[in-house]
């Protein structure tokens, strides 16, 4: 997992030699040196997620207003320490949710809610923050035998006493097709995946397809179906396990593996996701299910930062990346 803390990084878990890890490290100068923080508490688990999440906590229920004694000044103050980041973890085949303020980075379980009971159990799901919710979609369930595709879809309250617990769930029929990545990205949700046909005895090919959501995973529009584009690095089949980053208005796709042979493209959509074009090879060596990110600072500007990865279960990278992204003028804002 690998989570943006402000101006620092946080990175926990993964694969080794040795196998499954555990262990936290923080980087607080963009990834290019690294301490121990702790051991996860949710043990070695496999196909974890994180993302970042940025709120404000309300405590209007808890404090009334006659209570509130301080001066306007220390108000303000007390408003401003109420915005906090949060690492956010869920998945490895547990109904369990974990969260982290980046303050202290101490971990918590959130409280188990009753409609807890009939949640899927995934691994590698995908978490995006759309407004005082966490929306969970995709990766594979745990509780079918060949662990297919998981058509489930929840929602977690992040901004009540009950951080992160479930509020609502529901599926999604073309979600049966592998769904690959998704993003946030100007007030919608785009998703990359993996459409085949239903029809057992059908010759057609399965394809690359983009969806979106502007009411948080509620509805569903296909933007692109069979998205062609130059993959490259090798391979002639459907790419898995790239990256799909937001930044700078632009939609972006890095690496990825194609039939089992590591990619370093990079593929832009500058529309939103309804057309791509190849952008160019990344100058890291092809990987596939590396952690990433988006860092933005006044000084840097916006870049996209590249965390380890595999190219084969024996060939594992463990390199930091990071390049800037260009303003394409003409680019819709």
């Amino acid at each position: 997992m690998f989570g943006h803390v402000e101006d620092g990084m946080v990175l926990c878990g993964g694969y080794s030699e040795r196998g499954l890890e555990q262990d936290c490290w923080i980087s607080e100068d963009q990834g290019v040196t690294w301490s121990f923080h702790s051991l996860a508490p949710w043990g070695q688990s496999l196909g974890m997620s994180a993302v970042t999440m940025k709120l404000t906590r309300r405590h209007d229920d808890k404090v009334k207003e006659e209570e509130v004694k301080e001066e306007e000044e220390e108000k303000e103050k007390y408003k401003e320490k109420e915005e906090e980041v949060v690492v956010a973890v869920v998945g490895g085949c547990s109904d369990e949710t974990w969260y982290a303020y980046v303050d202290n980075v101490s971990w918590r379980r959130s409280t188990t809610s009753t409609s807890n009971e009939a949640l899927p159990r995934v691994v590698f799901p995908i978490l995006i923050q759309i407004k005082d919710e966490l929306l969970q979609f995709g990766g594979f369930s745990c509780d079918d035998e060949s662990l297919a595709p998981s058509d489930v879809l929840v929602t977690r309250s992040v901004t009540n006493d009950d951080m992160l617990s479930v509020k609502e769930s529901w599926t999604e029929k073309m979600f049966k097709s592998r769904v690959l990545a998704g993003v946030a990205f100007q007030n919608a949700i785009i998703a990359v995946g993996i459409k085949s046909s239903s029809d057992e005895k059908s010759r057609m090919p399965a394809v690359h397809v983009v969806w979106k959501s502007s009411d948080g995973g509620k509805h569903w529009e296909t933007l692109q179906e069979n998205i062609i584009v130059n993959w490259s690095g090798g391979g002639d089949g459907l790419i898995t396990n790239f990256a799909l980053v937001a930044a700078t208005n632009s939609l972006f796709i890095l690496g990825g593996s194609n039939t089992g042979t590591a990619s370093k493209a990079i593929h832009r959509s500058d529309d939103g996701g309804k057309t791509w074009s190849f952008a160019g090879l990344a100058p890291w060596k092809g990987r596939w299910s590396f952690g990433h990110l988006v860092s933005s600072s006044v000084e840097e500007g916006t870049a996209v930062i590249v965390v380890g990865g595999f190219a084969g279960w024996k060939v594992r990278y463990s390199d930091v990346w990071s390049g800037k992204i260009v303003h394409v003028p003409g680019t819709h804002k």
